[in-house]
């Protein structure tokens, strides 16, 4: 939409360009809000495989762990950028077919991942797994919403070893911080699954 959004930076932005520009000419920018600044960027990027924009700044350290989510775009908050809650869990070596969290021992094991966003907006909630011998329920919460699901087992309509979406349901949230959390929902039959990732994708009012 030709808007850039850097959320979680507290501090001062002084200039902003593409690293491809050699003349650095200003990219326009403004902060919305505490946490978020925007740049004006054009609608397409110049290269398309990887376009950098560099942000010069005052005290880059001062940021808020909270992660900015796009109310018109879908997001991924992937297991491995989540804070594991007890137990030791396992990740995977990183590959692409091998980038999630298993070794879900206890009812009390969780991944939880701090967001913000800046309206209110209501997310459809998808997870992306490998399931576990056996099915087992579990929860995805955010504030006062949560929806849950039952993972699908190995030996029942699952037989490859490939990650399968499932979708959840919807929750609606409003501005401001939040904290997404995913757990067991009962005592676990074996291991919960291997968790790769939490889709939340906007649904937006047409």
């Amino acid at each position: 939409d030709g808007v850039l959004r850097l959320g979680g930076f507290l501090g001062t932005v002084n200039k902003a360009y593409f690293l491809a520009d050699k003349s650095q000419t200003p990219l326009s920018h403004q902060r919305t809000d505490k946490r978020t600044i925007q740049f004006k960027v054009p609608s397409e990027a110049l290269n398309a495989a990887s376009t950098v924009i560099v942000v010069e700044v005052d005290d880059a350290a001062h940021v808020d762990v909270h992660r900015l989510l796009s109310t018109n775009q879908n997001n991924t908050l992937r297991a491995f950028d989540g804070i594991a809650v007890g137990g030791s869990f396992k990740y995977g070596n990183g590959k692409i077919t091998n980038n999630g969290v298993s070794r879900w021992e206890d009812k009390n094991h969780a991944m939880t991942w701090p967001i913000y966003i800046t309206k209110d907006c209501t997310f459809k909630i998808v997870a992306e797994y490998k399931p576990s011998k056996q099915s087992n329920t579990y929860i995805v919460e955010a504030g006062t919403a949560q929806v849950s699901g039952i993972t699908t087992a190995e030996d029942g309509s699952y037989k490859g070893k490939n990650y399968i979406q499932q979708e959840l349901g919807s929750i609606k949230l409003t501005s401001g911080k939040q904290i997404v959390k995913t757990h067991p929902n009962s005592t676990l039959k074996g291991d919960l699954m291997e968790l790769r990732a939490l889709h939340l994708i906007p649904l937006i009012d047409k």
